[in-house]
């Protein structure tokens, strides 16, 4: 039975990794919503309806969700709004509710679907860079797998489509990272839909989220004109494919702009305002079961400006450093905060602050915090579980530096890590809250932890082939 498991994996690893990350969501959501939360968990991480308590969104989203279901049904489908009270997942569940029940559990072959999507987008960047599908699919389970991807997948959640869309828009700038590919018609325009869709799906929940993400792929674009550009006076590319192949990236550049995205949009909703109620720069802020008791500032923001920054640029760090003095006087007993003493006034701030955002953002929660009680019986717990997914992450890091070896030739692994990494110091820089923090970063982290994993398998299997040989 595991050979024909393991034959149909190898050969179909694309429909066994979507089935399994479907199969897990639903399964495991069933066995949360109506066993472990009502009859095993603490009753205190219980909110009823399958849902958790603590400060999670859920409760928020299934309400809204309700009272929509019932106006639907009193007065029909014109009740219905994609956006009640500014919430897409909400309206996108009162479709499910009206025509199934209003349960969440409802959702849960959705949720299935959504991260089945994330896994596939995941296993293709892994793909890309590896070259091979069975190491590509193990090396995805981390992300499949990890329990507390279920706190969203389980759950109703903006992660349920913010991650998939921030995979699929990874994946897009990974394949356009090669000129073979990109400058290939038939390949390319789907990479391209693939790179919009992700956008376009990141952009309906976090609007903030693609000004970030369409910065660091102009970054990212910078890169690769130099690394090619560098292959075309070495003669290993002819220039009539890197000119189109520049071409081709500007205009994909700008297509998933949010300028672009919020002109196609601007009739169905305010470009300046996220589904969860951020502005346009802004971090939306989760609160996390850790957070505690909201208390007023006493003390004023203030900003200096640097003058040899051009203005723009200073004024999304400076929107990016009142996001983090928000959230440190607004949930300042917060359980899981972290350098709630560091407060940024100027960009030198800022930039002084990125080693500790880079250790925070890859590593924290941190092993002293591993097994520390929580601001609730739900947090020590949750805690505990995170220490677990905490080791494997550390193993993995420890393989991606063998990664970057294996695959330091490949453009694609410094693409990817270059945003991934400059997502991973941005959020910490905003959110100095770890239970926050572990969610936001997923869609980053993960691909690092997964490629890490590869170079974890690949160490081992070169290590176990020299000591057989020596046998021999």
């Amino acid at each position: 039975m595991w050979n024909k498991v393991r034959t149909l994996t190898l050969s179909h690893p694309r429909l066994s990794l979507f089935c399994l990350a479907f199969f897990y969501v639903v399964l495991a959501g069933l066995f949360i919503q109506f066993i472990f939360l009502p009859y095993i968990a603490p009753p205190t991480m219980y909110a009823g309806n399958g849902l958790l308590s603590g400060g999670y969104d859920g409760g928020k989203f299934h309400r809204i969700a309700v009272d929509v279901s019932i106006k639907i049904k009193e007065i029909g489908w014109s009740a219905w709004s994609i956006k009640p009270k500014g919430q897409i997942v909400s309206g996108i569940a009162s479709i499910f509710y009206t025509l199934i029940t209003p349960k969440p559990w409802v959702l849960l072959p959705l949720n299935g679907f959504l991260h089945g999507i994330a896994s596939l987008a995941l296993f293709e960047i892994l793909f890309i860079i590896i070259g091979k599908r069975g190491l590509s699919f193990l090396s995805s389970l981390p992300f499949v797998m990890f329990p507390s991807s279920l706190l969203w997948n389980a759950q109703m959640h903006n992660e349920n489509y913010v991650i998939p869309g921030v995979l699929l828009f990874l994946y897009g700038w990974i394949y356009l990272s090669d000129v073979e590919r990109a400058i290939t018609l038939k390949k390319s325009w789907k990479a391209i839909l693939i790179t919009l869709v992700g956008s376009i799906m990141v952009w309906v929940i976090r609007d903030y989220l693609i000004v970030i993400l369409n910065l660091l792929a102009f970054l990212a674009i910078i890169l690769l004109i130099v690394f090619h550009a560098i292959r075309w006076i070495r003669k290993q590319i002819h220039l009539k494919f890197l000119l189109p192949y520049i071409g081709l990236l500007v205009l994909v550049w700008v297509l998933s702009s949010p300028y672009l995205i919020n002109k196609i949009g601007q009739g169905s909703r305010n470009p300046s305002t996220s589904s969860d109620g951020s502005s346009s720069f802004s971090l939306d802020i989760g609160i996390s079961p850790d957070v505690g008791t909201p208390v007023k500032s006493k003390k004023a923001f203030s900003w200096t400006t640097t003058k040899w920054l051009p203005k723009q640029i200073d004024s999304n760090l400076r929107d990016l450093s009142q996001t983090r003095y928000k959230f440190i006087r607004a949930w300042s007993d917060a359980g899981s905060q972290i350098d709630t003493d560091v407060i940024f006034g100027s960009a030198s701030d800022v930039i002084q602050y990125i080693p500790r955002a880079a250790e925070i953002g890859f590593l924290a929660p941190f092993p002293s915090t591993w097994f520390a009680n929580g601001y609730k019986s739900a947090s020590s717990l949750m805690r505990k579980e995170s220490a677990a997914e905490m080791i494997i992450i550390y193993i993995c890091l420890l393989g991606l530096v063998y990664s970057f070896w294996c695959f330091r030739t490949k453009i694609e692994i410094w693409v990817l890590s270059a945003i991934t990494a400059g997502m991973l110091i941005i959020y910490p820089m905003a959110i100095p809250n770890v239970g926050s923090l572990y969610r936001f970063r997923y869609p980053y982290l993960m691909p690092l932890v997964c490629l890490g994993l590869s170079g974890v398998i690949l160490f081992y299997q070169q290590y176990f082939q020299q000591r057989q040989s020596k046998k021999v």
